[in-house]
């Protein structure tokens, strides 16, 4: 009995080391995505990659306590970062003609990581949304009705 016990307790603190490894490397990119020295297009890619990866990450995780925990935390490490990368987005974006604005999109759109983010997105808010108690909030920090916004711009 104090085997499984301890078997058990083992595998927690492994799980609990592996999303915390998993969500410093996602600040990182973050970080290094939302300096200055990012262009915005890249910028936005990334988040897009960042994003689509988190959303990979929860999928793997068995509990649903688990995978609100993993959100939150995400939020919580990552809200700062996310709003710079926006607001930098909405200057760049604001600073372009018509007809580069279209040329952009239309790049943005091509990019493998946009695409796979457009094709979560009703199964991230779809998640997001079962857990509206416990997520509300996270819904707000992750943005990503602003990345659909941003998206449909």
């Amino acid at each position: 009995m104090k085997q499984i016990a301890l078997l058990l307790l083992l595998s927690f603190v492994i799980s609990g080391c592996q999303t915390t490894l998993m969500l410093q490397q996602h600040r990182k990119e973050l970080r290094r995505l939302a300096s200055e020295a990012t262009p915005p297009e890249e910028a936005f890619t990334g988040l897009a990659r960042v994003i689509t990866t988190v959303f990979d990450e929860v999928q793997t995780l068995d509990n649903p306590d688990q995978q609100v925990n993993f959100l939150r935390k995400f939020a919580k490490q990552n809200d700062e970062e996310i709003s710079i990368i926006f607001r930098r987005l909405n200057d760049w974006k604001s600073s372009l003609r018509p007809l580069e604005k279209v040329q952009a999109t239309t790049r943005l759109a091509r990019d493998p990581a946009v695409k796979q983010l457009v094709t979560q997105l009703p199964a991230i808010l779809q998640l997001i949304n079962g857990q509206e108690g416990e997520l509300g909030k996270v819904r707000q920090l992750l943005l990503l009705y602003r990345v659909r916004q941003w998206i449909r711009q």
